[in-house]
Formats: C-alpha cells, structure tokens, sequence
C-alpha cells in the first residue's frame, strides 16, 4: 500500500528543444547475437552471451581478446548482466549468478525467487533487479511493477511492489523497458500516457513528470487487461490497433544522476505507407525543474550520410548501462573497419553482397552520453 503523506508534488517543466547533450562515438565490438550483451567498465569491453546452455564471457582490453565459458550447464533464460570491481552478475527467470572474474569462478547461484525481473543493476554492496512488464510469468502478481534487492553480504532479498504504470498491457509490444532507478528512487513510465511517477522504498509518491509533445497522438478508451490467456498472441491482437494509430512510450533509461532518456513512439502515414516513427527525449533536472528536449543525435534518420559510426537508427533497439549507450547492428565488423568515413551507400551494397554467401554477422556499437 501507498503511504499518504503530506508533501506538495511541484512540477515545473521547461521544453527546451536543443537541451545540451552529446552522444560520443566510443568503440565497437564483434558479438554473436542480437540477443547478446556487452558492458564497459575500467576501459575494458564485457561480452556475455549464452550459447548452447552455457554463458560465454569475452573480455576485450587494449592488448587481447580473451573469451572463457563462466558457466558450462546454464538451464536458464539469460536477460541481463551487471559488473564491478571483482565480479559479473548475471539473471535468468530462475537463477542470479555470481562470477568472480580475477579468480575466474563461479562463486555462488541464487534461486531468483521474484521471478521475472529482468534488468539488474549493482549499486554498493546490494544487486537491484526490477521489471514492469507484461508475461505470462508476471500476470498472476497482484503487481507486475517489481523491485527486488538482494544484499549480496548475506544473500537475504527484499521484494518492493509499486503500482503498475497506465497501459501496461500494451507493454507486451517489445521492446519495453518502462522502469528505472534514479537516485535511489524507482522511476516508472507510463506506457500510454507520457508521465513519469517517482517513488521512493517506503513507497511514497514524490515526483512527476507529465509532458505531451506535439506529435504525441493520445488514446483516450479503454485498454484490454491481458487475462493470462498462455496464447499472448490473442491479447496483441485486440491491441493491434490501438498499437498502429496512437503514440506508445517503449523506453525509460538512466543516463546519470539527474537525467533520463525517454524512446516513444507512433504511427505515421506517408505515401499510403504506414511506418513508426520513433522519438528520443532528454528529460535533465536542472534547479529542481525538469527540462526536456528532443535527442535529435538518436533521430537521425538519413542513410546517405557518411558512414561516420556517429549516426545509426536505432529506433528502440538499444539499451543503456552505466551511462553507455549499446546498440547491435546485424552489419559485419570487417566492414564497418573497411567502411569508416564512407558512404554508408557504399556500405549497404556491399554488405548486400557479402550477405549473399555469408551467415549474420553482428557488431555492438558502443556510444558515451556527455551531458
């Protein structure tokens, strides 16, 4: 339950279209899947993969590439990675792992016993996974909206359950990633409004954001509840047009202690073609007072530019640890190597080429948010 308290919500927010940030061009990296996941720390490049039933760590430094299997029977569903000083964590829906990577074991596994929570974050000495989504795993909680902290000294976990944001059961639509954590406070987005709600652990209300861009198309009926029908399908399908004629939110991220990057979406029609268009808002907090501005670095669209690696369209493929921006493209690292500074015309005709004998192959481009 919500604790009432006695505090006045001051929402001030100030649209500023060319809000100051940069996206920095940091590296790229050789990965196995879109489904992999790679993480910067100490200048070092962290790839995790599964790959038949066990997770594969592959460490890229200055000077070599080395790659070792961590964990040879993996029975889980791999979802997220996390590292610090001395050691990768990694989830499942069933399993938390703990590898210690200077002495190169498996140190302990844990029963992920608030299943499925499938981003996880380390902060100090405690491990944070969160989710507020929709599955057939999470529809049968009373909430699907999830914080659970595990106090990796003693390995006791604490469960927090928050109320879950408007239009959740249109969050099935991946990708989504609707909470995140800012200063010690659970941030959590609306799917079918733009609002942004902040609470803190002793589940008081204490923040809001409420903003409707220009081009935002609002839903104003009402959303199917998904009823855990094990054939998910059935309930997208009642979505569909919601889905195809208004704006969605799909993404919230932490981009560092007084910023947060918002990925919505919606439907636009031209030449009797229906596509999505996807937008990037920078919402910074600035003497207590929220601005936002458009990210026009992730909007950028033109694919005859140079092939500079500083443009990509990402849409809302992408995530973000540790103030890092990661994004897989199925495009062949020898390519981009031989490409940099070309056209990116000149690219896709011959990665078109390359692809008529060879097997996907896939790079993670790695950028540095600089606000």
């Amino acid at each position: 339950m919500l604790k009432k308290v006695n505090i006045v919500i001051l929402i001030l927010i100030i649209h500023t279209p060319n809000l100051l940030s940069d996206w920095v061009f940091d590296n790229f990296v050789e990965v196995q899947s879109k489904k992999s996941k790679v993480i910067k720390f100490n200048s070092n490049y962290y790839v995790l993969e599964n790959d038949n039933n066990s997770i594969i760590l592959t460490e890229h430094s200055k000077d070599k590439i080395e790659t070792s299997i961590i964990d040879k029977k993996y029975d889980d569903h791999f979802c997220d990675f996390d590292i610090d000083t001395n050691r990768i964590v990694y989830n499942g829906f069933n399993y938390i792992s703990y590898y210690d990577y200077e002495a190169k074991k498996l140190t302990n596994k844990i029963n992920n016993v608030n299943k499925p929570l499938g981003n996880i974050e380390i902060i100090g000495d405690d491990l944070y996974s969160y989710s507020s989504d929709l599955s057939n795993m999470a529809c049968f909680n009373d909430t699907k909206t999830m914080v659970n902290i595990t106090n990796t000294n003693n390995w006791n976990q604490q469960l927090f359950c928050f109320p879950d944001p408007n239009g959740i059961d249109l969050s099935s639509f991946v990708p989504s990633k609707i909470i995140a954590i800012l200063n010690n406070l659970i941030v959590v987005q609306d799917v079918s409004n733009y609002r942004i709600k902040f609470y803190d652990f002793d589940y008081n209300y204490v923040d809001s954001i409420e903003h409707y861009p220009l081009e935002w198309k609002q839903y104003e009926g009402e959303i199917p509840k998904y009823n855990c029908d094990p054939e998910i399908m059935v309930h997208i399908e009642k979505c569909w047009s919601i889905i195809e004629n208004y704006s969605k939110i799909d993404l919230i991220n932490t981009l560092n202690d007084s910023t947060l990057l918002v990925t919505w979406r919606n439907i636009n029609t031209s030449n009797q073609i229906r596509k999505f268009t996807y937008y990037h808002d920078i919402l910074k907090k600035i003497d207590n007072k929220w601005e936002i501005g458009r990210d026009y670095f992730l909007q950028f669209n033109d694919t005859t530019d140079c092939f500079t690696l500083n443009r990509l369209n990402i849409k809302a493929n992408y995530y973000i640890k540790k103030g890092y921006l990661y994004i897989i493209k199925p495009f062949p690292i020898n390519l981009v190597k031989k490409y940099h500074g070309k056209k990116y015309s000149d690219f896709e005709d011959e990665m078109n080429n390359f692809y008529i004998v060879n097997d996907l192959q896939y790079t993670c481009f790695i950028f540095k948010y600089m606000p």
